[in-house]
């Protein structure tokens, strides 16, 4: 079982597109090496698959990333890491959850017989040393260890051995490769001479020079250039680039599904549409609601228009909207919780509150029911097989 899986992924800063459809599996151990020249997007990818870009307002991120641990993100050591005044041994044991239960002595002792089966015997030595006092190599390891001591599935590193020469490099190296037997590792560097030596699998990234337009902040897709998920135009930009964002993916529909609908005088000019489903704040809409909205949508998908839903924040009426279509397409032969965990793997804020979960566990038999007096998919007024895969 891959410890990671990438889909799609494509990472836009503003205008500028840096990743565009990386696809990507890692397996649960060794050092998969990310090569590629300046600008190819290497700490975009780590950066991304960590978080770091997680809620930036100039940031969008579109397509598909599953990790091992579902709802937590891979620990990231950066290239340039800051180096706290304090010493080698409060580093190491600040994010160690088995700190809480070890004295002092017994701590240090566990560090001593860490620190020795990696090789690094000279560095067990210096637990009480200010790290800022070690030499380089030892200074540049310390953030990696610290990451290390936390069992995590994968570990990102950014550019490890960057600045060093090749005799400073090698600890460093050989720490990766003894990490790499028990974990997977993801590492981003530029020295091919490194890399050979570190490497159990290469990926090479290459720069984007004809970049695909993203969506807004936070914008996803449920069903690939027809059925997406999006905050409220305007909500972090003006309204204006929102709307432009959304008519370049292709959007042709706004489906509002907050309190009040999204100006149509706004949308208007961009070649968008717009459809009004109110909904409470963090509350599902009814059986017959949702019924009514998965049929519209199915003629609308029909017409061949490209559908974005809304609420505020784009996640929980938006995501249990998105849900609930997602059930229709299924016939109701699939429940609440299979639901939530694919809608989730395209973005995961959607579906908020366990109003709305209790609905989707509630909406699958309601939906098989219903469906066995409707026309099968692909006749008229469905939305056919253009509309059966998510993310």
């Amino acid at each position: 079982m891959n410890v990671l899986t990438l889909r799609g992924l494509c990472v836009a800063y503003g205008e500028r597109s840096v990743l565009e459809g990386v696809d990507l599996d890692l397996p649960p151990r060794g050092v998969t090496v990310l090569l590629g020249p300046s600008g190819a997007g290497k700490s975009t990818l780590l950066r991304t698959l960590a978080g770091e870009n997680a809620g930036h307002p100039s940031v969008r991120i579109e397509g598909r990333i599953d990790y091992a641990v579902p709802g937590e993100r891979p620990p990231l050591v950066m290239q340039k890491a800051r180096l706290p005044l304090s010493s080698v041994f409060e580093n190491l044991v600040h994010d160690w959850p088995e700190r809480a239960s070890l004295t002092a002595a017994q701590q240090q002792a566990h560090l001593t017989g860490w620190l020795a089966s990696l090789g690094l015997e000279s560095l067990a030595l210096q637990l009480h040393v200010p790290v800022v006092e070690l030499p380089l190599t030892e200074q540049r390891l310390v953030p990696l260890l610290r990451r290390a001591r936390v069992a995590t599935p994968l570990l990102l590193v950014d550019e490890p051995t960057a600045g060093l020469s090749d005799a400073q490099a090698e600890p460093v190296l050989a720490v990766l490769r003894q990490l790499g037997r028990d974990r997977s590792l993801l590492v981003a560097m530029h020295h091919l001479g490194h890399s050979h030596s570190v490497a159990d699998a290469v990926v090479l990234l290459h720069p984007t020079h004809a970049p695909r337009t993203l969506g807004p902040s936070r914008f996803a897709w449920l069903l690939p250039g027809r059925l997406a998920g999006t905050p409220w135009p305007g909500l972090v930009q003006p309204p204006a680039y929102d709307l432009d964002l959304l008519q370049r993916v292709g959007v042709t529909r706004l489906i509002s599904v907050a309190d009040r609908p999204f100006r149509a005088d706004l949308a208007a000019p961009h070649g968008i549409e717009v459809e009004h489903e109110p909904m409470v704040y963090m509350q599902p809409p009814g059986i017959e609601q949702a019924i009514s909205l998965c049929l519209r949508i199915d003629a609308s998908l029909a017409r061949g228009d490209v559908i974005a839903v809304h609420c505020r924040a784009g996640l929980g009426r938006t995501g249990t909207t998105l849900a609930a279509y997602w059930l229709w397409q299924r016939e109701g032969r699939l429940g609440g919780e299979q639901c939530l965990e694919q809608v989730r793997r395209c973005h995961p804020g959607w579906v908020q509150s366990q109003a709305q979960i209790d609905f989707l566990h509630a909406f699958a038999p309601a939906v098989a029911r219903v469906k066995s007096s409707l026309p099968r998919p692909g006749s008229p007024g469905q939305g056919g097989e253009r509309a059966t895969s998510a993310c």
